[in-house]
């Protein structure tokens, strides 16, 4: 049977607007919920996904 492996990287930014940006350009699938909180995902080739997540405020 395979086991998953599930794994959570974060990247530290110094300036999150400005980053939030970059990576929109990269690829990105951008949401803005309706409690005002906003999230990106960014898919590989492969399928894989990373998502950031960013609370009003």
């Amino acid at each position: 049977m395979p086991t998953a492996l599930h794994l959570f990287a974060g990247i530290p930014v110094a300036d999150f607007r400005t980053a939030v940006t970059w990576y929109e350009k990269l690829l990105a699938k951008t949401e803005t919920y309706d409690n005002g909180v906003r999230k990106i995902t960014y898919t590989d080739p492969d399928g894989n996904e990373i998502g950031f997540g960013q609370v009003p405020g």
